[in-house]
């Protein structure tokens, strides 16, 4: 993934995504930014490979790929609500 910061939420996403996964170097804050990284991407096989390894690796030590951890914190998110709300006591 390749993001433009910007005032979006798709955006701010797509950056907060590429952060948590220790790739912030996928960010660009211009249009001309944008084209001229992903052209080299697309010519420059290795930097892609090195980039994709990295995600890979990364999956294994991220937050962000942690279902399960995600899915407890859900939980407990809508539980406090539920608490706070006065309707689970």
């Amino acid at each position: 993934m390749l993001t433009r910061a910007g005032e979006t939420m798709v955006s701010r996403i797509a950056g907060s995504q590429l952060r948590a996964t220790d790739l912030p170097e996928l960010i660009t804050t211009s249009f001309a930014e944008y084209e001229t990284l992903a052209r080299r991407l697309a010519t420059e096989d290795r930097q892609l490979l090195s980039l994709r390894q990295r995600l890979a690796a990364n999956r294994h030590s991220h937050a962000l790929f942690d279902m399960a951890r995600y899915a407890r914190d859900f939980e407990d998110a809508m539980e406090a609500i539920w608490v706070e709300r006065g309707t689970l006591s």
